[in-house]
């Protein structure tokens, strides 16, 4: 999870944060599957009347000498503009 909307669903359900990792829906494996295809994974599921998600949650590393680490670097979808990435509006 990248972004949680602020007073959407997920944000009231409170089960799911930032930076948690949707490994599963609905019992298809989402590892090593491009972007797009998960898309339309979570898009089929919506239409089912149950949503079932594995979970890999976040655990921070711990600071040390009271200085936060790094925000972690994520693979980009080849599929994106990288100069749309970049732009700061």
């Amino acid at each position: 999870m990248q972004g949680i909307e602020p007073n959407g669903r997920v944000a009231r359900d409170g089960r799911l944060a930032v930076f948690d990792r949707i490994v599963e829906i609905n019992g298809a494996n989402l590892l090593n599957k491009p972007f797009h295809r998960v898309q339309e994974i979570f898009k089929n599921s919506l239409s089912s009347g149950e949503l079932r998600l594995r979970v890999v949650k976040h655990t921070p590393p711990p600071m040390r000498n009271g200085v936060k680490p790094p925000m972690p670097v994520y693979p980009v979808d080849p599929t994106e503009n990288p100069s749309d990435l970049n732009d700061s509006g």
